[in-house]
């Protein structure tokens, strides 16, 4: 009986140290596993998005894309923090001058950065940089799961409209830190993975724009001529270094001068590249831009196509022709003319006349972005044309003349070879030498 007791003890210790080595065998294999999905970082691939040039209107800049992250998750990850470095010339202007850092997740995974789609991860009021550092702490509950495969992280910065525009602003993405999908303390573990910084920079400038004029107007207008040529507006780059560059205009306004005095003396005035074979004029080579109507004296040209302008290094630029239509009853004896008031701005934050366009084609693959650069011309000097005489039209007279009255009369016999010759006619006519009246 003892004996048998004893066979049962031993039984019972071996039984209790298998469940023992099978129990800690499961919890180390469990935990390797699971600590296996996120053993290496996930591939990262780190790319500048900084626009060559960022230019900044008076009311800012939001969302302007400055650095994408890609990376390929072997498995759901969740970020705890991500760090982001500035580069700049002018680093204690910019941590002031950045009005916010945003990141964004790729939430559709299209590569294409979309504000108003993609997921904002912002955990906090407004984000700015201290000392040239920024850092996104995210909270690991809930958790900001990214699918497997390859993911987008995107870096976007508002600019306040106070930017020194003699500065550069770029930034790197220095560390970020991930766990698994259920963070630390399920088998996952916080593991930061790093980068190369790029250093890529862009210049917080706009390009100066050199703007002349070329009266074109006529000295006199019939009412109902159309394509009056009023001026050339020629436009080029200010610095021969940015002859590669291009900006495009958004609107053109012109001012109506002249003893007119009624919008409605013009049915329309039309915007052309003057790029045909006769400077000045409208011909078949010039491409018609945008038509507008006048109203309350002026007209703004605003194409649904941006007017895409380059340099040229030969000092031409682009060459735009402005043209109007005299309506049928225009006040014939008054004059007519038009006028830039003020083509620029001396304040290069804002605007005159010409007005160029300031912001992100999102029309283009965010993955190699292109900004649209903004234009300035500081000129204030105004330009106006000659004034045009309005003439009143006067329907051409298609009857030709009739003889009334001759001396001698037609047929008559008998007449003096050298006696003079009178002819009447029904209306006025030209004399024409040569010309037979029989």
């Amino acid at each position: 009986m003892l004996y048998y007791m004893e066979i049962s003890m031993n039984s019972l210790i071996h039984l209790r140290l298998s469940k023992l080595i099978i129990t800690l065998f499961f919890i180390f294999t469990t935990g390797f596993l699971q600590a296996q999905t996120i053993a290496g970082p996930p591939n990262p691939v780190y790319s500048s998005s900084v626009p060559a040039s960022i230019s900044v209107q008076p009311n800012g800049a939001d969302d302007v894309l400055m650095t994408t992250l890609r990376y390929n998750a072997s498995a759901p990850l969740c970020f705890s923090q991500i760090q982001i470095i500035l580069n700049s010339n002018n680093q204690a202007l910019i941590d002031t001058q950045i009005s916010d850092v945003n990141v964004y997740y790729d939430t559709n995974a299209n590569d294409l950065f979309d504000s108003s789609v993609d997921a904002l991860l912002d955990f906090g009021a407004t984000n700015t940089f201290t000392d040239g550092v920024y850092t996104l702490s995210i909270p690991l509950n809930p958790a900001i799961i990214s699918g497997t495969g390859w993911n987008r992280l995107f870096v976007a910065f508002d600019f306040a409209n106070i930017i020194d525009s003699g500065s550069t602003v770029g930034c790197d993405i220095d560390s970020v830190t991930y766990g698994a999908s259920g963070g630390p303390g399920t088998g996952g573990t916080n593991s930061p993975f790093s980068f190369t910084a790029v250093n890529s920079t862009g210049a917080i400038d706009d390009y100066r724009i050199s703007d002349s004029y070329t009266d074109r107007a006529p000295a006199t207008a019939t009412q109902a001529d159309s394509d009056v040529p009023i001026m050339n507006i020629d436009l080029d780059f200010t610095n021969a270094s940015e002859i590669s560059a291009s900006a495009d205009i958004d609107s053109i306004t012109i001012t109506r001068i002249g003893t007119s005095s009624v919008d409605a003396d013009v049915t329309s005035v039309s915007l052309y590249n003057d790029n045909g074979t006769t400077a000045g004029e409208v011909d078949g080579g010039d491409t018609l831009l945008d038509t507008k109507t006048v109203a309350g004296g002026t007209a703004t040209f605003d194409p649904v196509a941006n007017i895409t302008f380059a340099g040229d290094g030969a000092g031409s630029g682009l060459s735009l022709l402005v043209c109007m239509t005299l309506d049928a009853n225009a006040d014939a004896n008054t004059t007519i003319g038009f006028s830039l008031v003020s083509p620029g701005n001396a304040d290069p934050d804002l605007n005159g006349d010409l007005v160029f366009l300031d912001e992100f084609d999102d029309t283009l693959n965010q993955s190699s972005p292109a900004y649209v650069q903004k234009g300035i011309v500081t000129n204030t000097t105004s330009f106006s044309s000659s004034l045009i005489d309005i003439l009143e039209y006067v329907e051409p007279d298609l009857t030709p003349p009739t003889l009334d009255s001759s001396i001698p009369a037609s047929g008559a016999t008998g007449v003096d070879n050298v006696s003079d010759i009178q002819v009447t006619f029904s209306e006025t006519v030209t004399n024409v030498d040569g010309a037979s009246v029989f």
